[in-house]
């Protein structure tokens, strides 16, 4: 089956998601320190009360105008999961993302609680601009469907495209 597509004439790209998870438009309000264009929320996260964030499952697209270097940011992900976890499964890539070389982090590890935090950040460079496209995953969700987890990710990242190459 095909993905719907969202599409963002401001910022210049489009990407697919799965058709049962909700957008949420957000035109770069800060999602943490990042400020997000975008995100994705699967039905499960949609369906979790309050703040527990035991089935939270998202991606989203942000663009950071501000000078930003990527492996410094890498470096300061790798060194907070490893400080919370020293049994943290760090893996780096260079992927493909709208046909340009990327970054990739992939952060897996048990917070303070016990619970388990999966994070991918995939970072590329259009237009003097750092593009992020990131996935969070949480709780038991997170472990139990890691391989569908991160299969919606790729499949998503791999829906991604500037503008200016339609």
């Amino acid at each position: 089956s095909t993905w719907p597509t969202y599409r963002n004439e401001q910022y210049g790209f489009e990407v697919g998601y799965p058709e049962n998870w909700s957008v949420q438009v957000s035109l770069n309000k800060p999602i943490g320190n990042t400020p997000s264009i975008v995100s994705f929320d699967s039905p499960e996260t949609q369906q979790a009360s309050g703040s527990s964030p035991q089935k939270n499952q998202a991606f989203m697209v942000s663009r950071i105008d501000t000078i930003f270097d990527i492996n410094e940011d890498i470096k300061m992900n790798k060194l907070g999961a490893t400080i919370i976890d020293k049994q943290a499964i760090i893996q780096e890539l260079k992927v493909t993302m709208a046909g340009k070389i990327a970054q990739q982090i992939s952060l897996r590890y048990r917070d303070s609680s016990g619970d388990n935090q999966y994070f991918i950040n995939t970072y590329t460079i259009h237009d003097g601009k750092t593009y992020q496209f990131s996935l969070t995953a949480f709780g038991d969700y997170a472990e139990s469907r890691l391989s569908e987890i991160t299969t919606v990710y790729s499949t998503a990242l791999s829906t991604f495209k500037f503008m200016a190459e339609f």
